[in-house]
Parts: C-alpha cells; sequence; structure tokens
C-alpha cells in the first residue's frame, strides 16, 4: 500500500509538473506572439509616419487654406502667405503635420496615437519624455545601423497597459531649409517618432487565437 501510495504521489507530481510546464510555455509563446504583433504594427505605423513627412519635406512644407480660429505655426519663418483673392494660408510642416494626424487618430478612436520628440526641439511640444530621452541616448549611443534601430517596452498607466515604440528620424537634405540653424547636418539623428498602441485588442485577438 505505501509503494501504491509513493508512485500515485509520483504521478500526481510528473503530472502536475507537466501541466505547468505545458501553461508557462504558452504563456511565453502568448506574450512573444503579441509583442512581435505589436512591434510589426509599430513598425507599419511609423513607416506610413515617414512616407507622408518625407513628401510634406520634399516641398519644404505645404500651404492649405487657413481654417478660420486656426493659429499658424510661429516657429516657422514664414507661416503664413495672402493669396491674390484675399485668402489666407497656413504652412504645415512634417513636424505639424505629424501632430495634426495624431490628434486626428485619437479623435477618431483608434488604437495608437504617435508623437514625435527631439532633443533639440525647437517647439516645446516636441519635448521628449522619459521613455523617448531613454530611446534617444540610445540610438545616439547605438552602434547598430540606422535602419536596424528602435527602441520598445511596455508600460502600465493605471490599470491601463500599452505599448510604446520608439524609432529614429535622420535629417536628409530637405529637412535642412528649417532645421540648419540648429546646426543639424545630412544624416544627423534629429529626433524620432513615438508611438503608443493600445494592448487590450492585441491580447483579445491572440486569446481568441490560442482558443481556436
Amino acid at each position: 500500500m505505501r509503494l501504491t501510495g509513493k508512485v500515485i504521489l509520483i504521478i500526481v507530481f510528473t503530472v502536475t509538473t507537466i501541466i505547468v510546464l505545458m501553461f508557462y510555455v504558452l504563456a511565453m509563446r502568448f506574450e512573444y506572439q503579441m509583442e512581435q504583433n505589436l512591434v510589426s504594427t509599430a513598425r507599419s505605423v511609423y513607416k506610413n509616419i515617414l512616407i507622408a513627412r518625407k513628401w510634406v519635406s520634399d516641398y519644404n512644407g505645404v500651404y492649405v487654406f487657413k481654417p478660420h480660429g486656426t493659429k499658424s505655426n510661429p516657429y516657422l519663418p514664414h507661416p503664413e502667405l495672402l493669396t491674390r483673392t484675399g485668402d489666407t494660408l497656413t504652412l504645415k510642416n512634417p513636424a505639424l503635420v505629424t501632430r495634426e494626424f495624431s490628434e486626428l487618430s485619437r479623435s477618431m478612436g483608434g488604437d495608437f496615437s504617435f508623437h514625435m520628440a527631439s532633443q533639440r526641439y525647437i517647439n516645446p511640444l516636441n519635448k521628449p519624455d522619459k521613455f523617448e530621452q531613454s530611446a534617444l541616448v540610445f540610438f545616439s549611443d547605438s552602434t547598430q545601423p540606422s535602419f536596424q534601430r528602435e527602441f520598445y517596452r511596455i508600460e502600465k498607466i493605471g490599470d491601463r497597459k500599452i505599448f510604446r515604440y520608439f524609432a529614429p528620424l535622420f535629417t536628409e537634405e530637405s529637412c535642412l531649409s528649417c532645421h540648419s540653424q540648429q546646426g543639424y547636418k545630412n544624416g544627423d539623428l534629429r529626433g524620432g517618432i513615438s508611438v503608443i498602441l493600445s494592448i487590450d485588442r492585441f491580447e483579445k485577438a491572440i486569446l481568441l487565437l490560442y482558443r481556436q
């Protein structure tokens, strides 16, 4: 009887250990899969922002009709133009376009927002927060090729978890019309794009995937 009891205990212990290990592996796989999905989504957002900024930058900013009650960017040398018909045009530079796209995303209930940050900012709204500052220092010290540089982590704000991603912006010829006065040269690290993603949707999607 004693031997039978020991055998049963060994079997129970073994099965329990196997089950715990299986759940641990599944949990690790779940976290890895979620992180890869978040990184992939953040990269896509970042690359699309770069495309929009590149288009605006190649034209040295774009002028649009100034809506009533709005203010032009006071940090630009020529923020407004007056047309022959008396209409006022306001200049949208890449930084302003980036900020307005982010505000529009939030107002439409999107799962992400983004922000441009720089250590040598002109507009105080582009001042880096603690996470962005850490990323900029990391990029400055990094020996990796520019296309491989990225910085991300999961943060908790109250009861809400978010995924934060940061990738660099490098100075191009089209940027120098506004930023050469700051001492930037072509190819210099000028700042970066910070992307914030809500984790809730990703957790639900991957949980459904594992339940299938």
